[in-house]
């Protein structure tokens, strides 16, 4: 399979992935042993690729719609503050614009599709992993 390919396949899993991707995962998607040389060169070549973001998690598609900005933003504010990990939803999405807001079930509903962020019931985050 030529670059090109595995690059185009890692590209739609990422897209297909509401949570972010390990390299581990992104390389054995596309049939690729996770020795260390594999994996470096799957880095390398997200890394190179403008559609992909790296996050202290994996590897996210670039936010483009509300249901990627969502959790692009979660994951920024989480990274701006490591010592919180439960914190007020409107500090982390409240810079948002008013089309990208979404109702309370709607916002657990993706949360709860990511694994990421859990939606407490006084309006607090609180992180999923780690």
């Amino acid at each position: 399979m030529g670059t090109t390919v595995k690059r185009d396949l890692l590209i739609q899993f990422l897209a297909a992935s509401m949570a972010p991707v390990p390299t581990t995962v992104a390389a054995t998607t596309v049939g690729l042993a996770p020795s260390p040389e594999a994996l470096a060169a799957v880095d390398v070549l997200l890394l190179l690729s403008p559609e992909v973001t790296a996050t202290s998690d994996g590897w996210v598609t670039s936010a483009d719609t509300r249901d990627r900005r969502i959790p692009a933003a979660l994951r920024a504010y989480a990274e701006a503050h490591p010592d919180k990990h439960i914190f007020r939803g409107a500090a982390a999405l409240g810079h948002l614009p008013a089309e990208d807001q979404m109702t309370e079930q709607q916002l657990r509903e993706l949360l709860s599709s990511t694994g990421e962020f859990q939606l407490l019931a006084n309006g607090m985050i609180k992180r999923g992993r780690k």
